[in-house]
């Protein structure tokens, strides 16, 4: 009797497995906008799209690689994965203290280093996006351009904003302000 409960545990362990190690497609596109606190003509709506692969993770944050299309802007992103035990353990920390995933976009430059594109924000069942493109911000010249979706209003926009914890960490607590 003893080995048929540990042969269906077992079984039931696999199959959990199997579901989280199977990736998922993810193809969304959402009315999103654009906002900044310094220029208000710069507060409009615009398309986001988010494409890519959903891995499951039991233990550490969910993996999704793809690209963040914002308007005719593409960046790639992906999640961070940890190298380091310290890195594993803050990963481990975030996934129990979050309710989304944290995305970055990475180039290689001329001088072949690294340099953060973006980082987007999503929430685990992918129906509210935000953060910043480092595209966006050169094209308008300003820091605190910003994107959020789905909005249709700045209204809208600050609303998901005052729900997310990473307001304050991204310093554009001042957007409230207006």
């Amino acid at each position: 009797m003893n080995k048929r409960v540990a042969l269906i545990i077992g079984c039931v362990l696999l199959i959990i497995i199997y579901i989280f190690k199977s990736p998922e497609n993810i193809d969304r596109e959402y009315d999103g906008f654009i906002l900044s606190h310094s220029n208000e003509s710069i507060n409009k709506n615009i398309k986001v799209s988010l494409k890519g692969e959903l891995q499951k993770n039991i233990l550490l944050q969910d993996r999704f690689n793809g690209e963040v299309i914002i308007g005719e802007s593409k960046m790639k992103i992906e999640t961070y994965q940890p190298s380091t035990i310290q890195g594993w353990i803050k990963n481990f920390t975030y996934k129990i203290k979050n309710s989304h995933i944290m995305l970055q976009g990475n180039n290689v430059n001329d001088n072949q280093y690294i340099e953060t594109s973006g980082v987007i924000y999503i929430s685990d069942n992918f129906e509210e996006l935000w953060g910043f493109s480092k595209s966006l911000r050169d094209k308008y010249n300003i820091e605190d351009v910003l994107i959020v979706a789905p909005a249709d209003n700045k209204k809208e926009a600050m609303d998901i904003f005052e729900k997310k914890e990473e307001v304050s960490n991204l310093h554009y607590s001042s957007i409230n302000n207006n």
